[in-house]
């Protein structure tokens, strides 16, 4: 779910491009590459995402915020959500390879299994 309200809080669709190929380049079977600094919605499918699984006194732009803090200055201001195409196997990973002397900030999120479930 936060990798959904990210895509919808971040994207900037290209006005270049048709719906069908923007709507294919923010689905969560492929890469993105956004930035973080600002947001067209506020943030709010990601406030709305944490108050969905009963986290309070966090906002959408709060969490993204804190993370970008993280990076200390100078910070890039982009987020890269990495998906596997293709025949590969792995079904989503992150990487940072930019060779640039900054910090950088790697979220992950495990894929559930069928036995997982949320906590109530």
């Amino acid at each position: 779910d936060i990798r959904r309200a990210m895509r919808d809080d971040l994207f900037i669709p290209d006005e270049n491009l048709s719906p069908e190929k923007n709507a294919a380049m923010r689905s969560l079977s492929s890469s993105v590459h956004v930035n973080w600094f600002e947001s067209a919605t506020g943030y709010a499918s990601l406030t709305k995402t944490f108050e969905k699984y009963g986290v309070v006194n966090l906002t959408g732009e709060h969490f993204i915020r804190a993370l970008g803090g993280l990076c200390r200055t100078p910070c890039h201001g982009t987020l890269i959500d990495i998906a596997s195409i293709g025949k590969q196997k792995i079904r989503h990973s992150w990487h940072q390879d930019s060779g640039y002397e900054r910090f950088t900030v790697m979220l992950g999120f495990p894929a559930p299994t069928p036995s997982e479930s949320l906590p109530p």
